[in-house]
């Protein structure tokens, strides 16, 4: 939960900028509030649409696209946004061997699935080491990075008679 409130925070601290639709602030100031086992957030009501994968391929919609994430990029990041970090590491292979060793048998895929997974291990191993090696050459430009959404694509957009806006900041 911390990590969701960061990044609301983070999206909050750059409301200024109007392309950007943050969540409300709860009275005490934070951005989510506990519900179950996880957390509960709120956004205000935006009049507008989702674009479709048609729309957000027009030239103009990229290049609105693009001008947000300039704006984004240019602003210093807030304190407390979640900064990203390699998902797995060097014994994801390893783990991932042992995980299908033995038979699925749950589900009515689940053997076809683990097959498919084995038939692709060696395949599985040579991109996690890539992953890793760009994952630390991204690691040591740290100080160039930059505040952004996470999945700016059109699922993640509102178009508004004024402006396109970005919505859903958890990542």
């Amino acid at each position: 939960i911390a990590s969701l409130e960061g990044a609301y925070a983070g999206a909050a601290a750059r409301a200024g900028l109007r392309a950007v639709w943050p969540s409300l602030p709860t009275r005490s100031g934070t951005f989510t509030v506990p519900f179950g086992e996880g957390a509960l957030s709120v956004t205000g009501w935006l009049d507008g649409w989702t674009p479709t994968a048609a729309d957000a391929a027009a030239p103009h919609h990229i290049g609105e696209v693009v001008a947000i994430l300039e704006a984004l990029h240019r602003c210093r990041p807030p304190r407390g946004i979640p900064e990203w970090a390699p998902r797995v590491d060097a014994g994801f292979p390893r783990r991932l061997y042992r995980w299908t060793a033995a038979r699925w048998t749950r589900g009515p895929l689940g053997e076809e699935a683990r097959a498919a997974i084995m038939d692709r291990l060696p395949d599985i191993d040579r991109w996690t080491r890539r992953y890793l090696a760009l994952a630390e050459e991204a690691l040591r430009h740290r100080s160039a990075w930059v505040a952004t959404h996470g999945e700016p694509h059109f699922a993640n957009q509102v178009v508004t008679p004024a402006v396109l806006r970005l919505v859903d900041w958890e990542s």
